[in-house]
């Protein structure tokens, strides 16, 4: 039985003022120049115009997957992403990808620099000016620029940076609140139940609490200043505060 081409639209390619023709056979679409001659054939679903995401590439699927192919039909990138994002929307030369349902990154030669690995990845510079925040088995970390973990996704929970302290982010791990620095380090250990914002009670000191029920305070260096032992505080009022302990 002989085949039915549709031809769609055509493109042109402005370095060589060559035309290409989007054509489309059944459900699958390939591509021809304006010699006729058959450039990509028609076994895609999905056939993205050239350059439209990266400069000689066009972004193609197969039944609900996605690759990169060049001008010469080739693939570039491996038919086999559930996304593909647009370059430069996380960082400068990488695009997102999602594989097995797990998030990575791939450079404009189409290579993974981050392995898809995570359940999330934050764009860089959204929590930290040079990394980007990820879920890794339910847990959080961060990456750098070059794709390197530089904070193992151990924390339950990772705050923004500055929302508590300048340059501490609160972290959570086994129910207990902590801080790290912008350089990963743990600077308060997570080992209270809650923690207040610094101020709330009294200028530099926040209040800590420990199962629950007992209180006291930290200041901005992280230090104890008063020891969770108290089962009540009240606010400050010149420079002091009504405490009890049973």
């Amino acid at each position: 039985m002989k085949k039915l081409l549709t031809i769609l639209a055509f493109v042109t390619i402005s370095a060589n003022a060559q035309e290409f023709f989007t054509v489309q056979n059944g459900d699958l679409y390939g591509m021809i120049n304006d010699k006729g001659v058959e450039i990509i054939a028609p076994k895609y679903h999905y056939l993205g115009n050239f350059d439209e995401i990266k400069s000689g590439w066009a972004k193609v699927g197969y039944e609900g997957l996605f690759g990169f192919v060049d001008r010469s039909g080739k693939e570039l990138v491996e038919v086999k992403y559930q996304f593909i994002g647009n370059y430069g929307e996380y960082y400068a030369d990488w695009a997102l990808v999602k594989y097995n349902s797990k998030y990575g990154f791939i450079d404009k030669r189409g290579k993974e620099v981050v392995d898809p690995v995570f359940e999330k990845i934050n764009k860089f510079g959204e929590i930290h000016d040079d990394w980007a925040l990820v879920q890794e088995n339910s847990f959080f970390g961060f990456i750098d620029k070059t794709g390197n973990k530089v904070l193992d996704t151990k924390f339950e929970t990772i705050s923004e940076f500055d929302d508590y302290k300048k340059g501490w982010a609160l972290v959570l791990t086994d129910a207990k609140y902590g801080f790290i620095d912008r350089n990963g380090n743990l600077v308060v250990q997570p080992k209270y139940s809650e923690i207040a914002h610094f101020d709330d009670v009294k200028k530099g000191w926040a209040m800590i609490t420990v199962n629950g029920e007992k209180f006291g305070f930290i200041d901005r260096d992280g230090k104890e200043i008063i020891p969770p032992v108290y089962d009540s505080v009240e606010p400050f009022r010149k420079q002091k505060s009504n405490v009890a302990k049973k």
